[in-house]
């Protein structure tokens, strides 16, 4: 609002001023207005991650996400811009992910049983709800299989992964307060809120799945729209993150 009025202030002195000068200077005035609703810019996390599996191993991932793109009224609202993608690799095991991004499709479990990767995204809003036919869990599942993420009933997601082990915010308030470098096990749990409500309550605060009965997508049900075709959970690979060969189903 601050903007805008020094822009209308700007136009009506202009208005003052002779022909060519009205010209010059409303032409400086539209570049300021553009400059001020202007995206905000995309910046780029990219750091090494260590992951506690749920057999108590440590494996390290290597992550980026990008944020930005907002615009007006977002950068207004959130001066970091909404997180365009969430991007995750496994070397080790020629892992990889990258999902849609504004909290969309953000992994919160990445664990390994019997030598298959898992992956645990819990949903939120009616429009996740509703193209995934409104799980009971609050979430969907996925296991690595044929170079690709195949997507999973609850049912097939193996009983032992329970506790959410991955970041969940990179981002700081400012540039300062963003994740870089390597993080271990206990810098993260020391950042995210969440790791610190799991260590209060002896790890009962854990994921949707832990809550079959909590209401989530079920209280988005009997809207206006109901479908039960598939919203695109993944984006285009862009392997250079960890120059892993083939990258299939993405």
């Amino acid at each position: 609002m601050k903007r805008i009025r020094i822009g209308l202030l700007s136009i009506a002195t202009a208005i003052l001023l002779p022909a060519c000068d009205q010209l010059e200077q409303g032409q400086r005035i539209l570049d300021g207005v553009e400059k001020a609703f202007k995206d905000p810019g995309t910046t780029t996390l990219v750091w090494d991650e260590e992951v506690k599996l749920h057999d108590g191993r440590v494996i390290l991932i290597k992550r980026r996400e990008a944020s930005g793109g907002g615009g007006f009224p977002v950068s207004g609202m959130n001066k970091r811009g909404l997180t365009q993608y969430y991007e995750f690799c496994y070397p080790e095991m020629g892992v990889y992910w990258r999902s849609r991004g504004s909290s969309r499709y953000q992994p919160e479990i990445l664990d390994i049983v019997d030598g298959k990767v898992y992956v645990m995204v819990p949903l939120t809003g009616s429009f996740a709800c509703m193209f995934h036919d409104y799980p009971a869990t609050n979430a969907i599942y996925f296991v690595w299989e044929g170079g690709a993420w195949q997507k999973i009933p609850y049912e097939q997601f193996p009983k032992e992964i329970r506790r959410t082990n991955l970041l969940l915010n990179p981002w700081g308030r400012y540039p300062a307060g963003d994740v870089r470098g390597r993080l271990s096990v206990e810098m993260k749990e020391d950042r995210d809120s969440i790791y610190g409500a799991m260590r209060r309550t002896n790890g009962r605060i854990q994921n949707s799945t832990d809550y079959p009965n909590r209401r989530g997508c079920e209280s988005y049900k009997g809207g206006h729209y109901k479908t039960t075709a598939p919203l695109e959970v993944f984006l285009p690979p862009t392997p250079d993150l960890c120059q892993l060969p083939e990258q299939g189903g993405l």
